[in-house]
Formats: C-alpha cells, structure tokens, sequence
C-alpha cells in the first residue's frame, strides 16, 4: 500500500508515518456500539476494536445524521498509551484516528468513545452510525487485511434512564436531585406518572462488565411497568458513580484494584505459611533486601488483641518481632489482620440539607471494601435509603432526609472505615460531593480528612 493524500494534514502526516507499506493479515473487527440520548442530549459512542494479531494504530471514517455533532474522542481501555483525534469531512463523516507515537499496542476492546451531540427536536427513533474506510496497522506498518465492520446505532429517546428532576419533566442529566424526587415518589406512594415508568425503571436489571473500575447496570427491556424502592436504589448507584446504564461490553478506564494482601505474606501467595516466616527471617537479619511490596506486608508488629483478631499496628521495620508474629500467624495461634484505617467525610461549619452524595475515587491497591459509620439521625435507613455504594477504586455515601431538611449538624457527616496495610492519603486520591436542601438546591461544602 502506498501512503495517499488525506485532506487534513495531522492526518496526512500521522498516517504518513504509521500507515506505509506492509503485507495483509488476518481479519480483524471493527464495530461501533449502540446508545440512547434524548434529544438535545450528548453521548459516548464507544468504537471496538478486535485486532487478529498485533495492533499499533487504525482510522476509520464515522457515516452520522445530518445535523449531529461529534466532539473530542476519549481513549478507552483498548487504547491507553495512544492518542485520538476527530476531523470532520463533510455534514455526515467523521474521520476517527486512534495511534501512537511510541507505536504500542492496541488491546481489544473499546478504543475509543466519540461524543456525539444530538439536535434539539430530533425525533424519537434509531439513527445508524456506519463505519467505512477502515485502515488497521501494526507494528511495522504492517496492515490488516479484511476489516469487518460492525454498524451502531444511536437511539433516540424521550429521556435519559433516571432523569426525574425536576418533578415530569427532568433535565437531561442525572443528579443526587433525581435520587431525591425518586424517593419522594416512593415514599409518597401514589400512582406513578409515564416519565417514571418509562424514564426511571432501572430495575430489574443486570450487570455487566463487573472487571472494569465501574459495573455497568442493564436495565430489562421494557423493566417492570412499576416504580418502586428497587428502582429508585439502583438510580442511587447510577448518581454515585459507582454504576453507569448501559448494556454495552466494559466501556470503563481501567480494573478494579487488587486486593487486601495478607499481612505477612511476603511471599505473595495468598497465604501466610512457613515460607513467608523464613523469608521474614531472611530480611531480618539483611540477607535479602526487601521490595516495597514485602516492607508494606511483612511489618506486622507490634499488634494489639482487639476481641479475636490479632490487629497489626507496624513500627516501619522488619526484624525478630515480625518473624515471631508471623509464626504464630502461620500455626494458627493467632489471627492476623490490618487495623482499621478511616478516612472521614466532614461539614466545616452548619447548613441545613436533605441530601448529600459524597464519592472517593482513585483508590489504591490493597484497600478493603468498607463499612460507613456516623451518619446523621435525619438519614433514612429502612429500606436501604441512605448508606455506602463501592465497587473497584470509588467509594459512595449517601444520605437522604426522612422529611424536611436535617439541621444544626456540622463536624462529621460520614465515616469510612476499612482495614489495610496503610492509611489512604486524601491528597491522593478524587473526593467529590453533591449537597441540596429540601428545594433542590445546592448548599453547605463537605471535605475529606483523616483522624
């Protein structure tokens, strides 16, 4: 193949680069995924790339509706070491390019989410996206003969899924207001209108993509004709940010962290047995270095008894007292675990509120699922109203008034508390919140802290 003239010239001078002469390979697959928007409504088209063998680089013109706007591309797990750039070739195309500079390899998987904004007064309907021109490259300019090309489709709806706020009508987003008036038609218990039956039923549904850093929640076509609890609980989720709804494959960044190690287990695996006491003692007494990983597991003394569990407490070093520890670890004297660790959600100064939504996200590795302690009294609690949300590296507390807006609180709003081999430093990771008072309207500022 020789390298054609592009219009554009970033184009032109990227392809030039990585789309040269080469010999043609296996199939590879290249589809775009299927969405709903309301009109007015913006959305992430999310394109698949399933390379045959070793992928560096692809472009790939997008067929849209006249008078739908594209915006700029996002990478997507598939391609996390490249870069992605959008030019318009006409009212109706799109050219897509995904590469690299440093030629890495494409995964499978999403490559790229490309927004696409959607007319005011668009009726409701399916409008296709059709893929053309595919160009598929690796490593070496190297180029993939017979693309298949899968066609996606945007739908267009009467409104997002969970868009109840305000009260009939909704906004074209999804807050911590729609969780409210979601509540407040459950509770209320009166006949519910079309726009929750057909806008707010979430549930049932399924989950999909549970590896990725958020789940993807799928409602059942059609769910259930009702509006309940279970509804209004699965928009909570949605509004936390620990969900999105949508029933395509992961279209999410990354995985969930890894988990809690075991403390001792210098070894790393999985276990605290006699191996690890004798690579204990091997660091100890300097005849092997520790890595970072085996410092952060194997300083588990001193400890304290707190009921059965033999808490570690540490003292930044590795010598005797942590291979005594983790023998009586490994014969089943004792039973080690991390002490709790606590990272807390707090109001500087009093405002009254209905609702907060407070979100960590960023994790790091070997943090446990938490428990949330110190919630306000005004927080409902029967049903599950108020309480935490987490999956992979986000964390989410909710509370929800029972009645008018909750009042003369200030100080802590919120605990999280988790057993891991470290305290999470707040600086490290994203803290956003969401805080509205009985008229939906934003007030009082929440922070994170450590004790």
């Amino acid at each position: 193949m020789t390298c054609r003239f592009i219009r554009h010239a970033l184009l032109s001078s990227v392809l030039c680069f990585v789309l040269g002469p080469g010999l043609a390979l296996a199939q590879t697959d290249l589809s775009v995924g299927n969405v709903q928007v309301p009109a007015s409504g913006t959305i992430e088209v999310p394109i698949i790339l399933t390379p045959a063998t070793d992928a560096t680089a692809f472009q790939v013109d997008l067929t849209h509706p006249a008078g739908f706007v594209a915006g700029t591309p996002i990478l997507g797990p598939g391609a996390a070491d490249h870069e992605a750039h959008v030019e318009v070739i006409d009212g109706t195309t799109v050219r897509l390019l995904v590469f690299s500079r440093t030629n890495a390899l494409l995964g499978a998987g999403v490559s790229a989410l490309v927004p696409f904004t959607v007319p005011p007064a668009t009726p409701d309907g399916d409008f296709d996206l059709m893929p053309t021109l595919p160009e598929v490259v690796g490593p070496g300019a190297v180029v993939h003969g017979g693309v298949s090309l899968g066609d996606g489709t945007i739908e267009v709806i009467p409104c997002f899924l969970g868009d109840l706020h305000p009260d009939g009508a909704g906004d074209a987003q999804l807050d911590l207001g729609d969780y409210v008036q979601a509540l407040a038609q459950v509770r209320g218990g009166g006949v519910a209108s079309v726009r929750y039956t057909d806008c707010g039923g979430l549930a049932p549904g399924s989950l999909f993509c549970s590896g990725s850093v958020v789940e993807n929640w799928c409602p059942q076509a059609g769910a259930d004709g009702s509006f309940d609890i279970d509804d209004a609980l699965a928009l909570r989720r949605v509004v936390a940010g620990v969900r999105r709804i949508s029933c395509e494959p992961c279209n999410g960044t990354g995985v969930a962290p890894a988990p809690v190690p075991i403390a001792g287990d210098v070894t790393g695996d999985d276990l605290l047995n006699i191996a690890d006491v004798v690579e204990l003692l091997r660091i100890s007494v300097g005849l092997v270095v520790p890595t970072a990983d085996q410092e952060l597991v194997g300083d588990i003394a001193p400890a304290d008894l707190v009921a059965d569990v033999t808490e570690v407490e540490g003292d930044d070093a590795i010598d005797i007292a942590d291979v005594v520890m983790g023998l009586r670890g490994s014969v089943g004297l004792i039973t080690l675990d991390w002490s709790e660790q606590r990272l807390i959600v707090s109001m500087p100064g009093v405002a009254p509120f209905a609702a907060f939504s407070a979100r960590v996200s960023g994790l790091p590795d070997g943090v446990g699922i938490p428990t949330v302690e110190d919630l306000p009294a005004g927080c409902v609690d029967a049903s599950g109203e108020s309480g935490f949300d987490g999956y992979g590296d986000t964390w989410a507390v909710t509370c929800v008034s029972s009645g008018p807006d909750i009042t003369g609180v200030s100080g802590t709003v919120a605990t999280f508390v988790y057993r891991g081999p470290q305290q999470v430093d707040p600086a490290s990771i994203t803290f956003a919140f969401e805080m509205i008072d009985a008229t939906f309207v934003p007030t009082g500022t929440l922070v994170l802290t450590t004790p």
